[in-house]
């Protein structure tokens, strides 16, 4: 059986050598991580952005990446990521800026175990995930991390409560169908559980694959463009919905074009060429969503 890992942290901007912990910022029902290989003890990757304000029992990332690249191979060697490293916290809501071919949906792909770096280390939820094996990879997606996607991805001859049930299952909640029921009426579709893709909106349908998401209880949330089909009111709501999330105790990694929705996130990263070029957390006061426009 594969070993729990150790990772590194930052503390007021020092590097110590604490264990990374799988139950800082757990939610009620969150489910046990998947045990990954071993990682070794490490400095705090390097520029990265300072530590937001947390609650104090949170202590540690939940996400801790170092030196990590990603490169494809063929006639021309092909460099999507290149020395990758960044601490994300549980809490935060983190938007993932950059053209297209910048390395984003690489980076996402990475930290939601759906590719392999070609170099450096991950470590996601307390376990190292670089150099896993195809079936921990498996249990840690099912076990950790909820997918967003911008075109839905629902089944269409399954209902809105049979979609997000399907979720539930999938990450072995031990109520799945209740689990459904109440996330579908967190975001406001309690009315339209027995309603099947095509009979709602597209805003809906994102609401939809979002509960499926957030029925599994697990503490890493990634989406890749969720407003980006949507109109400017609906993408206010899905919004507003990903920022609860982070206020719960998740990680929130929204990856976009959109600079608009940046101006409301906890933390900034930018990607240009393979390469992170700006990290940062906001400070201040940031507007409301009704302030945002595009």
């Amino acid at each position: 059986m594969a070993q729990p890992a150790s990772g590194s942290s930052r503390t007021r901007g020092r590097a110590s050598n604490r264990e990374l912990s799988a139950s800082d910022g757990a939610g009620p029902g969150a489910p046990a991580p998947v045990r990954l290989a071993a990682a070794d003890r490490t400095a705090a990757p390097r520029s990265v952005a300072t530590r937001p304000r947390l609650p104090e029992h949170v202590s540690e990332p939940l996400i801790l990446i170092e030196g990590a690249s990603r490169h494809y191979g063929g006639a021309v060697d092909v460099a999507a990521l290149a020395d990758a490293s960044l601490a994300i916290w549980p809490g935060e809501f983190v938007v993932i800026l950059g053209p297209s071919g910048s390395g984003k949906t690489t980076l996402l792909n990475l930290i939601g175990g759906m590719d392999q770096p070609s170099g450096g280390k991950i470590v996601a939820a307390g376990y190292r995930i670089s150099g896993a094996s195809p079936g921990d990879l498996a249990r840690y997606r099912r076990e950790s991390v909820s997918f967003i996607f911008q075109t839905f991805n629902l089944f269409p001859a399954l209902t809105a409560l049979e979609n997000v049930e399907f979720g539930a299952n999938i990450a072995r909640r031990t109520e799945p169908r209740a689990a459904a029921v109440e996330t579908l009426r967190q975001v406001g579709l309690g009315h339209r559980l027995g309603h099947f893709p095509h009979m709602l909106s597209g805003g809906e349908q994102q609401r939809v694959a979002i509960a499926r998401a957030l029925a599994t209880g697990n503490r890493i949330v990634l989406a890749d463009e969720p407003t980006g089909e949507l109109d400017f009111r609906t993408g206010l709501q899905i919004l507003e919905l990903l920022q609860a999330q982070a206020a719960t105790g998740r990680a929130v990694i929204v990856v976009t074009h959109n600079r608009e929705i940046a101006r409301v996130a906890d933390r900034v990263i930018e990607l240009s060429s393979g390469r992170i070029v700006s990290d940062r957390v906001v400070s201040g006061p940031r507007p409301s969503l009704e302030d945002l426009h595009w």
